[in-house]
């Protein structure tokens, strides 16, 4: 190997330094170095440890790779020529944004929405531009903690929204690393923080939902392309499936089976976020509501389901339609509502009617189990429901201490203190529940449905019997519903004792 400046015509040395050695074949090359001599030397012995890598099968080291990185591209690309280094590695000396745009594309080839990649992409190119990078060897973590806490002081931006710039980030280096362009993971130990600044989104109530929907069909104006009969069929479908608002843009009038006797909503793959898309069922009343459309409304099978606005404005428009009805922009938790909002309230009012978990996912098209969590809220009213329905931990209750627990109905109380005697269950029915109680009552039979003392589920279908001369004194034989109810259907039944799973 030699360092050497090459010399002119007229007998005058100029130019860069020249670095001459053979490569992994014994083929005598020539680079063009730098202009300072112990800048190409230290290429030189680069250079020299680099063939010895390439004799033994191996490619690059990190400390090698990271002076490559800084390298001019023209000598990299020569070092790939003479097959010093793959084609992969030479990208790497590449300018930081055309490597960006090279990760755009392999997201669009992996059909990722072009609302997604599009973030993305712009995330990554504002926080590289803002941290000053130009190139892949000067990416480090420092810099960018710097420049997210910048945007969480100075622009106000949400710890949520800073994270979307470290996973976006993240997921550009982990291309570069896995496509073969680095060797090592600059931002392996960036991590995104606790989100206790970001405001939860919230459902609606029964109630609001009602107004909700009163209020876009009773609005006689056309908004964003869509009548308010047509607004009102899109808050019932948001409500009783979960679509996404993006979804509504792209199902077809084709992807409704309606005629069926399980009405089905097909949401396609390709409209789909993450690509999950499926067949969700449909209640008899939205698909009555959305034959009757269709029939009023013909167009072909390919046609858009709803005359949808081709932009993404739909939390604008569940705005107006919320200071119609009169319902604030968040609940009584503090959590704000959007049109997202109705896939929340689709997922809790499911959880309410006892559905499992696993149908919910299937449902709103969730995989994990935080998901469902995270999307189903719990109403006061049934916070205040179960806890009615805990023990009164007294021995002989009186009706005012009954009162004071939250079980506020006298006739409950008084239901109670009749219950007398009980036995085990009959071992032959589990099922069946008897028990003797006194309601002063002589010679009438009767039906009711009330609650077990000793499980607290309900019990149907009860018959009441005189068992002997003693007037009031008597037997309730029953079996047990198939289902847990919310509340005893009156208030002669006695409260479970303990809550609803």
């Amino acid at each position: 190997m030699a360092t050497f400046k090459p010399v002119t015509t007229a007998g005058q040395k100029g130019g860069k330094y020249r670095v001459q050695f053979a490569d992994a074949n014994g083929v005598t090359r020539r680079l063009a170095a730098f202009s300072d001599k112990a800048a190409s030397l230290e290429l030189e012995r680069d250079l020299k440890r680099l063939v010895a890598l390439r004799l033994s099968g191996s490619g690059p080291d990190a400390e090698l790779t990271r002076k490559m990185e800084a390298w001019p591209a023209a000598l990299v690309a020569k070092l790939a020529k003479f097959d010093l280094i793959n084609e992969a590695r030479a990208g790497a000396g590449k300018p930081l944004v055309m490597h960006v745009d090279a990760w755009g594309q392999h997201l669009q080839a992996k059909k990722t929405s072009p609302k997604h990649y599009g973030q993305a992409i712009f995330r990554v190119k504002k926080l590289f531009h803002d941290c000053g990078f130009t190139a892949w060897s000067q990416i480090n973590v420092d810099r960018i903690e710097t420049v997210l806490a910048n945007y969480r002081a100075i622009d106000g931006a949400k710890t949520r929204t800073t994270n979307g710039y470290t996973i976006a980030a993240k997921s550009f280096c982990a291309w570069m690393t896995d496509s073969g362009k680095a060797d090592h993971h600059p931002l392996k130990r960036l991590k995104n923080l606790p989100e206790t600044d970001s405001d939860e989104r919230g459902g609606f109530t029964p109630e609001e939902q009602a107004k909700l929907i009163a209020a876009a069909e009773g609005d006689g104006k056309t908004l964003l392309t869509l009548s308010g009969e047509e607004w009102g069929l899109l808050l019932r479908l948001g409500l009783s499936t979960g679509i996404r608002w993006s979804e509504c843009r792209g199902v077809r009038r084709c992807d409704f089976r309606l005629d069926e006797g399980n009405p089905i909503m097909t949401i396609p793959d390709a409209i789909a976020k993450w690509h999950i898309g499926g067949d969700v069922p449909l209640a008899p009343d939205m698909a009555a509501r959305l034959q009757r459309y269709f029939q009023d409304h013909p167009a072909m099978p390919m046609a858009a389901a709803l005359p949808m606005p081709k932009s993404d404005r739909g939390s604008e428009a569940i705005n107006y339609f919320m200071n119609l009805a009169g319902i604030p922009k968040r609940d009584e938790t503090g959590c704000f509502r959007d049109w997202h909002s109705l896939r929340h309230t689709c997922a809790s009012n499911l959880a309410r009617a006892g559905v499992h978990d696993s149908v919910i996912g299937q449902i709103t098209r969730h995989k994990h189990p935080e998901m469902i969590k995270k999307y189903t809220h719990v109403l006061m009213e049934s916070k205040i429901d179960a806890v009615r329905r805990l023990p009164i931990f007294s021995v002989n209750p009186e009706p005012e201490t009954m009162r004071a627990t939250g079980t506020d109905d006298l006739a409950m109380a008084n239901w109670a203190e009749k219950i007398v005697t009980k036995t085990d269950t009959n071992a032959k029915n589990p099922d069946r529940f008897i028990t003797t109680y006194n309601d002063g009552e002589v010679g009438k039979n009767e039906e009711r449905i009330v609650a077990s003392p000793m499980s607290g589920n309900f019990i149907n279908h009860c018959s009441i019997r005189d068992i002997g001369g003693e007037a009031g004194i008597r037997t309730l034989v029953g079996s047990y519903l198939p289902k847990r109810l919310s509340k005893p259907p009156h208030s002669t039944a006695l409260p479970p004792l303990r809550p609803d799973c």
